[in-house]
């Protein structure tokens, strides 16, 4: 009996879920669906430019004996999806045989967590375009949110998702504050429950362990609203002339798998690969929390 073979769609399907469940910055910033993707859905390159939708604004209008009617306009902000992060390994035939759940955790959860992990490290690469900031008080940590709030609240960001990302060593000392709910009793524990600190002073609170080091900042905790940055994912082009290949997205995500066999090393390859774009929308809706040093 012919065993079953897993396939490009297989792999993508189960790859963008686990994409989603690794990622940290990229389930925290703005993510408006992109307002156009060109002529097709599938075929973006590298260096293209996308457009993110902006929210509509609105002005409140005192009713005297009619109503006026407000236009819509939403605004488009352009994006250039420069990042192209790609993870191919090779697998042995009897591999991909394999149930789809022991491929997961074999080869699909570490390849996209080392993906989730790029995303957020360009993301939190942004925090160089912060200029507000704050220093962490290791003798009453719960200060430092207090501090954080009161300089977004100088800017008048709205009061409604406010995140929190702290480093590992700032995580520390925020937990001795004492002042969190555990992430299972804030009615969100699907999402990023490792993660997650729980809800306390207006924020939703997070560890990123990509926050303790970076190429544009060290060490920074930040403290935002999703309109402070952007992620702009967008699917990537088919490719026809590969054994296997599907190109798969959700909530804002999109990974491209190829299945194909090389014949200079006589192996089966798998191949995971994304592109996507950052960009700094406001600075003002975010704030960095240092150490002093």
């Amino acid at each position: 009996m012919a065993q079953n073979i897993l396939t490009a769609s297989v792999i993508a399907r189960e790859a963008i879920t686990t994409l989603y469940n690794n990622a940290v910055m990229a389930n925290l910033v703005y993510r408006g669906v992109e307002a156009t993707f060109g002529s097709e859905v599938l075929g973006h390159k590298v260096g293209d430019t996308v457009n993110i939708r902006r929210p509509a604004t609105f002005e409140s209008k005192s009713f005297t004996t009619e109503i006026e009617v407000q236009d819509i306009v939403e605004g488009a902000i352009p994006v250039v999806v420069d990042r192209h992060e790609d993870v191919s390994f090779s697998v042995t035939a009897k591999e991909l045989t394999l149930d789809v759940s022991q491929f997961s955790e074999r080869f699909i959860s570490p390849a996209t967590e080392a993906l989730a992990q790029r995303v957020d490290i360009d993301l939190l690469g942004l925090r160089s375009d912060v200029i507000q900031s704050v220093t962490m008080d290791t003798s009453e940590p719960w200060n430092t949110v207090i501090d954080a709030r009161t300089e977004l609240n100088k800017q008048a960001v709205p009061l409604t998702q406010r995140r929190a990302v702290w480093t590992s060593e700032h995580e520390g000392e925020i937990l001795k504050s004492g002042r969190f709910t555990k992430a299972n009793e804030t009615g969100d524990a699907s999402r990023f429950v490792n993660a997650s600190l729980g809800r306390a002073g207006g924020f939703d609170h997070f560890l990123d362990q990509n926050a303790d080091d970076g190429d544009y900042s060290d060490g920074e905790s930040v403290l935002f609203h999703p309109w402070a940055f952007c992620l702009a994912a967008v699917p990537l082009e088919d490719i026809d002339n590969a054994l296997d290949a599907a190109v798969v997205s959700h909530n804002g995500l999109s990974i491209r798998v190829v299945r194909d066999y090389d014949i200079n090393s006589k192996a089966n390859v798998i191949s995971l690969d994304i592109l996507y774009g950052v960009k700094t929308l406001d600075n003002a809706r975010a704030v960095l929390v240092g150490d002093g040093s």
